[in-house]
This record gives C-alpha cells, sequence and structure tokens, in this order.
C-alpha cells in the first residue's frame, strides 16, 4: 500500500510499501522510480516528511535524509542524513504521520512523537505519546493542518495525536468499525 503523499523541497514523493520510491515528474506530468540511497527498499515501510528532511522508515527504525538531497539517505555529520532504532515504540511500526512539530510514528501498539529540534546533529527527539493507542494501517490515521496534529482509530478509539500526547475523541463511535 503507498504511504502519504509527502512533499519536501517542492517534490513530492510516494512510497509503495516494501517496493520503490516515486517522485512526481511535473515536466512530464508522471511518477519517475527514484532509488533512496543506503536504504533497502524490502525493510522500508513507507515515509513521511518534516522540515524539509524525507523519513523512512521499517518496523523499528527510522532513517531522515540528506537536507541536500531528499533521496539520499547515506548518514553524514555534513549532509545531516541519520536514523536509527525508535526509543519508546511498544509495538511495530506501522505508519508514520507529519504534525507541525514534527512527525509521529505509529505502532501497533503506541505511538511515538518525534519533534524537530533545530539541531542539524540530532534534529529529532523522540518521546512516547503519552495515552495514545496503536495504529493498525496507513488507512486509520490523517493529518490535520490547522490543528498540526493527526487524528487516528487507535486501539483506544478515535484520538488526536499531538506533539507530546493523545487526547480521546469522539467517544461515542468507538465501535464503529
Amino acid at each position: 500500500f503507498p504511504s502519504h503523499d509527502n512533499v519536501v523541497g517542492g517534490t513530492s514523493y510516494l512510497y509503495m510499501g516494501e517496493n520503490y520510491c516515486l517522485k512526481w515528474d511535473f515536466a512530464n506530468n508522471r511518477f519517475e522510480l527514484v532509488t533512496l540511497t543506503s536504504l533497502s527498499p524490502t525493510t522500508i515501510l513507507g515515509i513521511t516528511e518534516s522540515n524539509g528532511y524525507l523519513i523512512a522508515y521499517s518496523s523499528n527504525a527510522v532513517a531522515w535524509s540528506s537536507l541536500i538531497d531528499p533521496t539520499d539517505f547515506t548518514p553524514s555529520i555534513e549532509t545531516g542524513a541519520g536514523g536509527g532504532n525508535v526509543e519508546g515504540i511498544k509495538g511495530n511500526i506501522t505508519v508514520g504521520a507529519p504534525t507541525s512539530t514534527g512527525f509521529i510514528l505509529c505502532t501497533d501498539k503506541n505511538a511515538v512523537s518525534v519533534l524537530y529540534t533545530g539541531n542539524s546533529r540530532y534534529p529529532f527527539q523522540f518521546s512516547p505519546c503519552v495515552g495514545a493507542g496503536g495504529v493498525s494501517s496507513l488507512e486509520r490515521i490523517t493529518y490535520d493542518a490547522e490543528s498540526g496534529a493527526a487524528y487516528a482509530y487507535t486501539s483506544f478509539g478515535m484520538q488526536l495525536l499531538k506533539s507530546k500526547n493523545a487526547e480521546n475523541i469522539f467517544a461515542d463511535y468507538r465501535d464503529w468499525e
């Protein structure tokens, strides 16, 4: 399944989970195949974006791209690319979604808030999203630009996933599935 549309540096990227990455060619009105350098396509589940970085995630790790080339994930102090295992996850990562302060990585058991720090050596700070339930798939989450947060149907019901915590919403709709 594809991940959310992600725009970095004015270019739209689309990841077809565990297969390949596409970028939209505006001049020719079509998608083009792109390689995400230093990543294995079969382990990447999806992508998201944050503050000029393209973010790729697997079931237990995250990588962020170079600020110079969004398809370059080769770890480097000079380009800003990096990544690693995600501290605070309680299950397998299922989806990543942007927020106004960074992005959220959801697992099948909880969510981890990833805040943009502005520090080029350590651009992101990871912390569990307090009170968040698990999100089983991409179709169960959406980003709301107005609030800067993500709405998700989680294992705890409908929730608004914010930068530090989750808020239960629409409690009456717990069993609409």
